[in-house]
């Protein structure tokens, strides 16, 4: 049983008074040594030419592809009968070769996923369900996979100046409290304060702002649907008692253009958005120059792909995002399908990085309009600015044909 634990198991107010403590010790001490090798490496690469980043990515994924085939026995039975050895994969094109994977892939066949030279106990099992509403499960190296990931969120939101340690008031997930009854919670060991999402009303918005301005966090961590609730009160009531944030980082969902219209009119800042997913295959952040999303190419290998299988390169195509992690030797995802619909930039940004762009996330297959002639639409392309929408709370389409599309 590791310190962690033991922590977990003593009364609230005994574990509170350590967590204080353990905050007391500098942030990249006690993020430990992974997360400091990773960061420092970060900081260097972000501004590597295009090419040794490449290079890069394919040693990560000569990495994991050797390991796959040595532990993993999908993978090695995926390998062999597709008469592919990971020596053959010598380039980007090469990787096509590998048959893509799915969600229901992994979660029906666990265990042939799961690398044979790690002893389960020693693993983390982590949990999703995700946007498309399947159960999904996979396993992870417990602090290493821990370590890796706060590294590059930290890296991200260096960028419009968090430090690690500073005050944060967290609207997103909310499973660390002692009481989920309770709406709010403070981790001292990472000055977070936890705001319930599940907790949000109309009634309760007021006390969640008095939490907000007792904190006076230095940013606001928020799935954008949960922030804009709050952010349209303080619009639509005009709060002035609201304190300085620096920015406020929102994820897990889409962020939309009119979100950040409005998160940033409420809270006089910048919105910082990012894709990412549980999974832990692509990460996507803005960065301080633009709204571009700029995939981490030391995080993963990311392939954006047409209905056909092919890849999607040019400006302004649309595609599916598809991803190869580079750090979960557990359960390794090797071209798995995100069903993750994304909108590809040529362009390149003024921040100096040499990162594939996006210019957005348009949302998953199971928000498309399909037409009789397999066009795929996404609604959020469908123009409800229009005057027909101004009397309108809510809606939905119901599509019951791929030539019968109806409102409700």
């Amino acid at each position: 049983m590791n310190i962690k634990t033991i922590a977990k198991s003593l009364p609230h107010p005994i574990e509170q008074a350590l967590r204080y403590a353990y905050g007391i010790i500098p942030a990249p001490l006690r993020y430990g040594k992974v997360f400091r090798q990773m960061r420092s490496f970060l900081k260097e690469s972000q501004w590597w030419e295009r090419e040794r980043l490449e290079e890069y990515q394919m040693q990560r994924l000569a990495k994991i592809l050797k390991h796959a085939y040595e532990n993993v026995p999908h993978y090695r039975k995926m390998f062999d009968e597709s008469g592919i050895k990971p020596e053959n994969i010598q380039n980007f094109d090469d990787m096509r070769k590998i048959p893509l994977i799915s969600k229901e892939d992994v979660r029906d066949n666990i265990q042939d996923f799961t690398a044979t030279n790690y002893q389960i106990n020693k693993l983390s099992y982590v949990k999703t369900a995700g946007s498309t509403g399947i159960p999904f499960a996979f396993y992870q190296i417990k602090d290493y996979n821990e370590a890796i990931e706060r590294a590059f969120i930290c890296t991200q939101w260096e960028r419009v100046g968090y430090k690690p340690g500073d005050k944060s008031i967290v609207l997103r997930d909310y499973t660390n409290e002692p009481n989920r009854s309770q709406y709010c919670y403070y981790d001292p060991a990472y000055k977070e304060f936890f705001l319930s999402p599940y907790h949000l009303t109309e009634e309760k918005i007021p006390d969640y702002l008095e939490q907000i301005w007792q904190f006076k966090p230095d940013f606001i961590q928020a799935y954008p649907s949960a922030i804009s609730i709050i952010a349209r009160y303080i619009v639509e009531n005009n709060i002035q008692r609201i304190p300085k944030i620096k920015a406020i980082f929102a994820g897990s969902e889409n962020l939309y253009p009119p979100q950040r219209e409005l998160l940033e009119r409420a809270f006089n800042t910048r919105v910082f958005g990012w894709y990412g997913h549980t999974e832990k295959l692509v990460l996507a952040p803005e960065c301080e120059c633009s709204s571009y999303l700029h995939i981490f190419p030391e995080y993963g290998y990311a392939e954006v792909l047409d209905p056909m299988g092919n890849p999607v390169n040019n400006d302004g195509e649309i595609g599916e995002l598809i991803g190869t992690g580079f750090y979960n030797f557990a359960t390794p995802l090797i071209r798995y399908k995100t069903f993750d619909l994304v909108v590809v930039s040529s362009k390149k940004c003024d921040c100096g990085r040499n990162y594939r762009l996006l210019s957005k996330v348009e949302g998953r297959f199971q928000e498309l309009i399909i037409t009789k002639n397999d066009r795929l639409i996404p609604t959020t392309s469908l123009n409800t600015h229009s005057g027909i929408f101004d009397n309108v709370k809510q809606f939905q389409f119901l599509l019951f044909s791929r030539s019968h599309l109806t409102t409700s």
